[in-house]
């Protein structure tokens, strides 16, 4: 009778221990179950886009051959992550599974992938036209940070602003905004007359908000462009730019080119606001929607404020809710060609 009570009392506190080791590395089993997950959408938007730079590649004049087979051989590798995830995530199964070792793995496994991802993007800029750097005054591709990609180097400052994942699921490649902001500071590059503005920007929000706006926050003086969703004059989005006349007068104000239909649906969607003398252009998704003529041209004598990228200024209080990624700031009239481009890449 005493070996029985004995057998249990032993039995008991062995599933006593057994039971606090699975708690105590259930966080850890979760957190790389998270990492195997992110990785596996990060491999998965890789192929997509590979797939589509693939197709493209019939379209292009560079060396088409050389092109091929660089990004078959990414395939290949892409190939191979994928089956090391398969692997990774039966291992997770097991109840053996040596955390330590899947930690080691999933590092590397996020290493080749940054490698591919590099090799992707310089394959990406021979395909590009060969135009787009033409004119770039300021470029923040946000990845991993808001700085200036662009020869000027005028980085941004993030005050609040998070790191998400981008268009194409790619983690920290764009930036989320819940009532916070970068600031850009003012550059003499960024006072022109003709000018091009190009972005990507998803949100769930119906009131207003600004996305991207130049003007000196706390009393909006130097102000120069704007966009807005879902402004109260046309409940959808809004690009405006502001026309100044000789010796800083108020000249004409703003001259705004607005698209009335909502674009609330949490769906990334390609912004370009152009300004030609007096032509002012909108483009969404790679399509022109609205053209206004202004009834002079602009003049930039006056024009100095800062770049607010999630911000209206202060006495508005519009903060935009969602993510912005790839702002391009040029001092030229891109093309169709190249707004096009830039909407499907």
């Amino acid at each position: 009778m005493k070996k029985i009570i004995f057998l249990i009392g032993v039995i008991l506190i062995i599933g006593i221990f057994s039971c606090q080791k699975q708690v105590d590395y259930q966080p850890q089993i979760n957190s790389l179950n998270s990492n195997i997950t992110a990785l596996q959408k990060s491999r998965d938007s890789l192929a997509l886009a590979l797939a589509q730079t693939n197709n493209n590649l019939n379209t292009t004049n560079n060396n088409v051959a050389a092109l091929s087979k660089s990004l078959d051989s990414i395939k290949v590798q892409l190939t191979i992550i994928g089956a090391q995830i398969a692997t990774l995530n039966s291992q997770m199964a097991s109840a053996n599974a040596n955390i330590a070792t899947l930690t080691a793995q999933i590092a590397d496994l996020n290493l080749k992938y940054i490698d591919l991802l590099a090799k992707y993007n310089a394959i990406i800029l021979q395909l590009a036209p060969n135009t787009l750097n033409s004119g770039l005054v300021a470029y923040y591709p946000f990845n991993g940070n808001a700085n200036d990609s662009s020869v000027n180097g005028n980085n941004g400052t993030v005050v609040g602003a998070s790191l998400t994942s981008d268009r194409f699921g790619i983690i920290n490649s764009a930036y989320l905004f819940k009532n916070n902001y970068i600031i850009i500071p003012n550059n003499k590059a960024y006072e022109f007359n003709n000018y091009t503005i190009s972005f990507w920007a998803s949100t769930n929000s119906t009131s207003k908000q600004v996305p991207i706006i130049k003007l000196n926050y706390d009393d909006a003086k130097n102000e120069q462009f704007a966009f807005a969703f879902n402004d109260l004059s046309a409940n959808g989005f809004q690009f405006a730019a502001k026309f100044n006349n000789t010796n800083c007068t108020p000249g004409l104000g703003w001259q705004k080119n607005e698209y009335i239909k909502s674009l609330a649906d949490g769906n990334f969607h390609h912004y370009v606001g152009s300004v030609d003398g007096d032509i002012i252009n909108l483009y969404i998704d790679g399509l022109l929607v609205k053209t206004i003529i202004a009834p002079s041209k602009v003049s930039s004598s006056c024009f100095g404020g800062d770049i607010q990228i999630g911000r209206d200024w202060k006495s508005f209080n519009d903060y935009f809710q969602g993510k912005i990624d790839d702002v391009r700031i040029y001092n030229r009239v891109l093309n169709i060609v190249e707004i096009s481009y830039l909407s499907s890449h």
